[in-house]
């Protein structure tokens, strides 16, 4: 778009007809103040910058609502600067980029990222992001984290993770699993292990190891979650101690009924051959 000094449409492209819908004729000579193909607060930023430009300031790129001939509403980013002739200026020259798409998707994306760290936050599992050294090293953690290990985030932030586990050994014997079953299947899930809480305590995790990978595919990185299973677990043994009872009690019910069943057979068999010798 061309304008002059008073803001008046002097020249338009042809892509400015295809994207508003606009025949050229229909805003050469208008205000674009007045020409209805910007919303009102719209305008005043414009125009305020326009001013500026006239005043021979330089003006950043920046953002702003255009009505199409349809009343669609499109986000156009502006790029301008001042026609000069003879150093005096004589008009604008602005170039307006259509980033709607770019716009809807960038609000996408912080919706996402919005619902992903409250879900990161919010989380009873402890949540490790992790780079790709070997081994690798805590880049972030969630509250959960602080909770279930007993360690502040700053005291893990900047750590490989052999430190959350029972000792050297074991933390190569996850490392065992963990590489071989990503080849495999590219991640991990619902694998049991021991780990090691600040204060020395030893408690059983439920691990899920998934990759972080960039645009291309490659892996950049992990997502730990460890959940905390000492509930499970005691739960899991009391139900198998039950379970052990009623077996045992289940062998001497059956036990004493076969022995009773036996015993009755018996005293009816002794029935019988005292009746046979006529004994009453």
């Amino acid at each position: 778009v061309i304008l002059d000094t008073k803001g008046r449409f002097v020249e338009v492209n042809k892509k400015v007809e295809e994207k508003l819908g606009y025949k050229k004729e229909e805003l050469i000579g208008k205000k674009f103040t007045e020409a209805g193909v910007l919303t009102k607060k719209s305008i005043l930023i414009t125009y305020k910058n326009f001013l500026k430009r006239l005043a021979g300031f330089e003006i950043q790129p920046y953002e702003i609502e255009v009505i199409k001939k349809n009343g669609e509403i499109i986000i156009g980013e502006i790029n301008a600067a001042p026609i000069k002739e003879n150093d005096k200026i004589i008009g604008d020259l602005v170039i307006v980029r259509d980033v709607t798409f770019r716009k809807k998707a960038e609000e996408e994306i912080k919706k996402s990222k919005e619902i992903l760290e409250k879900v990161f936050l919010s989380l009873d599992s402890a949540i490790f992001i992790l780079d790709n050294k070997i081994p690798p090293v805590i880049l972030d953690c969630n509250p959960a984290a602080t909770k279930i290990f007993g360690y502040e985030k700053e005291e893990m932030i900047g750590k490989t993770t052999e430190f959350l586990h029972v000792s050297k050994e074991t933390f190569q014997e996850f490392q065992k699993v963990l590489y071989p079953t990503i080849e495999k299947k590219g991640y991990l899930t619902n694998f049991d292990f021991r780990m090691k809480r600040k204060n020395g305590e030893i408690f059983p995790t439920e691990h899920s190891v998934f990759p972080l990978k960039d645009e291309k595919g490659n892996r950049i990185g992990w997502v730990s979650v460890v959940k905390d299973i000492t509930e499970r677990k005691k739960y899991e043994e009391e139900l198998k101690k039950r379970i052990e009872e009623l077996e045992k009690f289940y062998e001497i019910a059956i036990g004493r009924e076969l022995k009773m069943i036996e015993l009755k057979k018996r005293i009816k068999n002794l029935k019988g051959k005292l009746k046979e010798k006529g004994v009453k």
